[in-house]
């Protein structure tokens, strides 16, 4: 176990050396490991959104994350307003901003009576940590806005490319009885919990069911079939992908689609390389989630 020192200078020496899969873990343990009630002065808890709910005096860390996220936004582009999908995703979403800054838009999502801080902007400059918690995550939407500019205390930003490292919990899937109508998580019949964190020393990470040094022994074998424990066969699904990729986007599917394919929203340089190919080409899409390049694609007699 690393000390708060030992994993700061390991994730700096990660970085200088370009070494991409460890500085992220570093980035990722580093910040499991922050503690945001120290950077929160009295003036950041008086508005409706940042207040958190904050016992006083007490540390709020989120230890347990296990997925990260990483966006590029180009000028122009935003994300529709939503809460991330409660089923699939703990308190505390973290979202750290990179090279061009942003202002992010909160709208109360739950009526409880209150209609002061119905609609709140929240300017997010590079090099920041955003934390949703507790009212945050459950009570607001959040959204950016699709525009080339943002207002910031009556001065005009340009928006430059933004990089977005979000970070989330994500957890088991709920079950529920067959047949029954609307779900709550009150109705699941197995307790959610954490999804386990997949842990190896093996850079990038090839998942799989064996430990770090059975692993490491089989990958000196590449190319002895015979006496490798590993296999390698690219049309089986590892189970842990199946636990921390395929039940994670099954879980946020509605959401998703919500915020991205029900709305319209394509990436333009997406959309412009199908509109570069040739009539009748043939495009595979690959990872489609809910298909919202299809029309796209049809509308130039592609075929898909």
């Amino acid at each position: 176990e690393m000390t708060d020192d030992e994993a700061e200078k390991w994730t700096e020496r990660a970085v200088e050396d370009v070494k991409v899969w460890e500085a992220l873990a570093g980035v990722i343990e580093k910040t499991r490991r922050f503690d945001v009630s120290s950077v929160l002065s009295e003036g950041d808890l008086n508005d409706g959104v940042s207040k958190m709910s904050l016992d006083e005096g007490t540390k709020q860390t989120f230890p347990h994350l296990n997925q990260l996220t990483i966006n590029e936004y180009n000028p122009g582009e935003g994300i529709g307003s939503h809460v991330d999908t409660v089923t699939a995703f703990d308190d505390g979403l973290l979202i750290i901003t990179l090279n061009g800054g942003i202002v992010m838009e909160f709208r109360k999502a739950i009526d409880d009576g209150d209609e002061s801080n119905m609609r709140k902007l929240v300017y997010l400059p590079p090099r920041s940590l955003a934390v949703l918690s507790r009212d945050a995550r459950y009570k607001y939407e959040h959204m950016i806005v699709s525009r080339m500019t943002d207002t910031v205390n009556g001065e005009i930003i340009p928006r430059k490319l933004r990089v977005s490292l979000t970070l989330r919990t994500a957890l088991t899937a709920p079950v529920f009885d067959k047949g029954i109508g609307k779900i709550s998580l009150a109705q699941s019949k197995v307790p959610q919990s954490h999804l386990p964190k997949y842990e190896s020393k093996v850079f990038p990470p090839r998942w799989g069911q064996l430990s770090d040094a059975a692993l490491a022994n089989a990958s000196s074998k590449i190319g002895d079939e015979e006496d490798s424990p590993v296999d390698r066969s690219d049309l089986i699904t590892p189970e842990t992908e199946s636990k921390h990729v395929h039940a994670v986007y099954d879980a946020i599917a509605t959401q998703w689609h919500h915020t991205r394919g029900k709305r319209g929203v394509l990436w333009p340089g997406a959309t412009q390389f199908i509109e570069s190919l040739p009539p009748g080409s043939i495009i595979a899409d690959v990872g489609c989630g809910d298909g919202k390049y299809f029309a796209e694609i049809l509308k130039h007699s592609y075929v898909i």
